[in-house]
């Protein structure tokens, strides 16, 4: 029993170790202020926290055909621009794709206003394809440059969430 429990402490600081690894090779790690990054399993999820945000919360694959994403709600370490940002990010190998909207509408019960959505290969890190849509005038113009980087913090989060969900399953 002794020994069960050490290995189990063993992985879980294996586990840590990749996550915070990742995270800080890709610079976004989160604040030392906020207390590094945590994992809380909540069913089919995973809610990650640590990282100045609404939430951020991975969903394993329900199944074959329903793939693994992850939900981000007002990502305030990726900058301004996604403060009141609502959406989700899903991985297919090396490419990362990305779908918001911002809360442009304060009379609403959900999330109206600007959006898009935008896809980029970070093995090479290319933008692959994007759009905007505008809502009511106001449109989220983000540059290659920004795409590329929230591709990045957004991926570096989705694979460590991803490890952690793995290293839990094993």
């Amino acid at each position: 029993m002794e020994h069960m429990i050490l290995k189990e402490i063993k992985t879980a600081g294996i586990t840590a170790l990749i996550a915070a690894l990742t995270l800080a090779l890709t610079g976004c790690a989160p604040a030392e202020d906020e207390g590094g990054v945590r994992y809380v399993e909540e069913g089919n999820m995973v809610v990650v926290e640590g990282y100045d945000a609404g939430q951020i919360s991975y969903h394993s694959p329900l199944n074959a055909t329903t793939p693994s994403y992850m939900y981000f709600a007002f990502p305030r370490f990726l900058g301004e621009k996604f403060e009141r940002v609502e959406g989700d990010a899903a991985m297919e190998g090396d490419t990362i794709t990305v779908a918001f909207t911002r809360a442009d509408d304060p009379n609403s019960g959900t999330i109206n206003g600007a959006g898009g959505h935008f896809t980029v290969d970070l093995k090479s890190n290319t933008v692959v394809e994007y759009e905007f849509v505008p809502w009511e005038g106001h449109t989220i113009d983000l540059t290659e440059e920004e795409m590329i980087q929230t591709a990045q913090e957004l991926g570096a989060i989705y694979r460590a969430a991803e490890a952690y969900v793995a290293e839990q399953d094993s």
